[in-house]
């Protein structure tokens, strides 16, 4: 029994000491914004901690359950990256701009004759297209089926058609 209070007293004073480290959880709150004060929609917030991502609205706010001082990154497709800290200000003084992300993309040289396989290709691209869809056949006219707000063209494929289509002679 002598021992017993003793032992309780040193375990209650290191479980009290052992709370006092755990860092507090809170409801961080804010708004992402580019550069030029417009919000950004569907950036991402990644909680380092445990992975947990968040995306803001479209007014560029968001609101995440974290623990005080967590890190998180912002990532936008056309932000660059930005790594903020967690508190427990108002979602008004949150308020975080971030600097447009600039892209180089390599410059891209062609010669007339590779522009001529090109429009080949996409007239061609273009036929198969009309063909497989059985929207024009290749013998009627291409006015015809032009205009698809006409309320006599019906779209898909009529048994006339599917006939010509089916018994042409090769």
């Amino acid at each position: 029994m002598k021992l017993t209070l003793p032992l309780l007293f040193f375990l209650s004073i290191a479980e009290f000491s052992l709370a006092q480290d755990e860092p507090k959880r809170i409801v961080f709150k804010g708004y992402i914004f580019s550069e030029d004060s417009i919000p950004a929609e569907n950036a991402h917030l990644i909680e380092y901690r445990n992975l947990k991502i968040v995306s803001t609205d479209s007014t560029g706010r968001f609101t995440v359950f974290t623990y005080e001082g967590d890190s998180m990154m912002v990532n936008h497709l056309s932000l660059d990256p930005l790594v903020i800290h967690a508190n427990e200000l108002p979602a008004d003084s949150n308020r975080f701009y971030i600097p447009n992300r600039t892209y180089q993309l390599p410059t891209i040289f062609s010669s007339e004759l590779e522009l001529e396989y090109v429009k080949k290709n996409v007239q061609k691209m273009n036929w198969e297209i009309k063909y497989t869809n059985n929207h024009t056949p290749p013998r009627m006219p291409l006015n015809y089926y032009d205009n698809p707000y006409d309320p006599d063209h019906s779209p898909g494929v009529s048994f006339s058609g599917l006939f010509k289509l089916l018994f042409k002679k090769k």
